[in-house]
C-alpha cells in the first residue's frame, strides 16, 4: 500500500502547470491583465508568418541594395548559403552504390530472400530521404541565422558611426548611413509582405481572418475590457483583431492614429496596444511627432532592427516604454504568448521588470508557449528575472498551444 502512495506522490501535478483551460479563462477574465506578445503569437494566427531569422534571409529574388556595397566596404560580408547541390549529389552517389549493391545481391540470391532484399532496400532509400531533408533544414537554418547575424552587424556598425562621428570611414557620412537604415527597413517590410501576403497589412481586409481568435478576444472584451498588449511584433494582428469584433472599438496606442481622428473616432479606451519594437504602422512627421497610420503604403516605417547593442533612444519608444512599464505596475497578470525572451533582449527584460515595480503583491505570469516543453524552457528564463515569483510559486506555464487553449474556450 505504501508503494502505492509513494508512487502518486511521485506522479503528481507540479504546482507551477495549468493544464485547465477553464481555470486560464478565469485568471485571464480578472483584474487588468497584459499580454506580452511575440512572434510566436502571429505565428499562430497565420502559419506563414515569421518567426526568429525568416525576416532577414537574403533570396535569389532579393532586389539589388546598396547596403549589400556598403557593408562589404566596412568589411562584413554577406553569408554564402552551402551548396545544397553537393549535398544532393553526394547523396545520388550513395543511393547509386546501394542500387549496385541491390542488383549484385539479387545475382547471387535465391529467389526466397529476394524480398527480404527489396525491403531493407526500401528502407535504405527511406533513410537516406530522411537524411537529404534534415540536411537541407539544416542547411536552410543556418543560412537564416547567418543572414540575421550579418543585418545585426551592419546596424551595429552604424549605430556605432552615428554615436561616434569621428569613426565614421571617409567614404560615408550621416545621410548615407541613414539611408542604409532606411533600405534595411524596407526590405524587412518587403520580406513581410513575400511572406504573408499585402492583405495581412490591410486591417479591414477578411481573407485569412483567424476567427478563432477574433472569437476569444470578443468574448474576453464583454468579460475584461482592462487589457493591455505589449508587443514586440512589427505587424497588424492585435488591430485586426478589434477591428472586425467592433470596428468602433479605439485601441489606446500612446500616440495621434490617423483613422481614429479622420472618423473623429478618438475616445479613452481600456484597450491598449505598445508596439516595443515599432511597427509598420509607425510614421515620423518630424523628428519630435510620431503618428499611427494603417493606410500607408509607402513611407518608411519606423521599426527597430536586430543590433549587437539595441537603441531605443528616439522619442517613439521612450514613450510606449513609459507607458508600457506603466501598464505592468498595475497589472495583476502579465500573459506571455509566444514570447521566448531571446538573449539580444536585454532592454526588454529590464521593461518586463516592472512588472514587480510596485506594492501590489498579488502578481501572477503565465506562459503560453507552443508546447509544454518550450515553455518549460521559457520559464526557466522567466524564473531568472523574477527570483520573488518563483519564491511564491506565481510563475505558472500553461500546457498546449495558444490555438488549443482558444478552441478549448470555444467549448466552454
Amino acid at each position: 500500500m505504501a508503494m502505492f502512495e509513494k508512487a502518486d506522490r511521485s506522479a503528481k501535478k507540479p504546482s507551477f502547470i495549468i493544464d485547465d483551460s477553464d481555470i486560464l479563462l478565469k485568471r485571464m477574465q480578472e483584474g487588468d491583465v497584459v499580454f506580452f506578445t511575440g512572434a510566436g503569437f502571429s505565428k499562430s494566427w497565420n502559419d506563414n508568418y515569421p518567426l526568429g531569422f525568416d525576416l532577414f534571409r537574403i533570396d535569389k529574388e532579393t532586389p539589388k541594395m546598396n547596403i549589400f556595397n556598403v557593408a562589404d566596404s566596412i568589411h562584413i560580408y554577406q553569408p554564402q548559403r552551402e551548396d545544397e547541390i553537393v549535398e544532393k549529389e553526394n547523396i545520388k552517389n550513395k543511393l547509386k552504390e546501394q542500387l549496385e549493391y541491390f542488383k549484385m545481391s539479387l545475382n547471387q540470391t535465391h529467389s526466397k530472400n529476394i524480398e527480404l532484399i527489396i525491403n531493407n532496400f526500401d528502407r535504405h532509400l527511406r533513410l537516406k530521404t530522411k537524411i537529404k531533408d534534415e540536411a537541407s533544414n539544416n542547411i536552410d537554418y543556418r543560412y537564416k541565422k547567418e543572414c540575421y547575424n550579418y543585418f545585426k552587424e551592419i546596424k551595429f556598425s552604424l549605430d556605432v558611426f552615428k554615436r561616434y562621428p569621428s569613426l565614421i570611414p571617409n567614404h560615408l557620412d550621416k545621410t548615407i548611413i541613414r539611408k542604409m537604415e532606411v533600405e534595411i527597413k524596407n526590405f524587412v517590410k518587403d520580406k513581410f509582405k513575400t511572406l504573408v501576403g499585402e492583405d495581412e497589412l490591410n486591417i479591414k481586409s477578411k481573407k485569412d481572418i483567424n476567427m478563432d481568435f477574433v472569437v476569444f478576444f470578443k468574448n474576453l472584451y464583454l468579460k475584461n475590457k482592462n487589457t493591455t498588449f505589449i508587443s514586440t511584433n512589427y505587424d497588424y494582428i492585435i488591430e485586426k483583431i478589434y477591428y472586425h469584433i467592433d470596428e468602433k472599438i479605439v485601441i489606446n496606442r500612446g500616440a495621434i492614429e490617423h483613422r481614429i481622428f479622420d472618423e473623429k473616432a478618438w475616445e479613452k479606451s481600456p484597450i491598449s496596444l505598445y508596439k516595443i519594437n515599432g511597427g509598420f504602422d509607425v510614421f515620423y512627421k518630424s523628428d519630435s511627432e510620431f503618428y499611427i497610420n494603417h493606410d500607408k503604403k509607402k513611407e518608411d516605417p519606423n521599426i527597430i532592427i536586430p543590433s549587437n547593442d539595441q537603441d531605443y533612444s528616439d522619442k517613439y519608444f521612450k514613450n510606449v516604454f513609459i507607458k508600457s512599464a506603466n501598464k505592468l505596475r498595475e497589472a495583476n497578470t502579465l500573459v506571455f504568448i509566444g514570447y521566448s525572451l531571446p538573449d539580444e533582449d536585454n532592454i526588454i527584460k529590464f521593461l518586463i521588470k516592472n512588472f514587480v515595480d510596485t506594492s501590489n503583491t498579488n502578481k501572477e505570469i503565465i506562459i503560453i508557449s507552443r508546447d509544454l516543453e518550450s515553455a518549460k524552457l521559457i520559464k526557466e528564463k522567466v524564473d531568472i528575472i523574477f527570483p520573488i515569483l518563483k519564491g511564491n510559486d506565481a510563475i505558472k506555464i500553461f500546457t498546449k498551444s495558444f490555438n488549443d487553449f482558444i478552441k478549448d474556450c470555444s467549448n466552454l
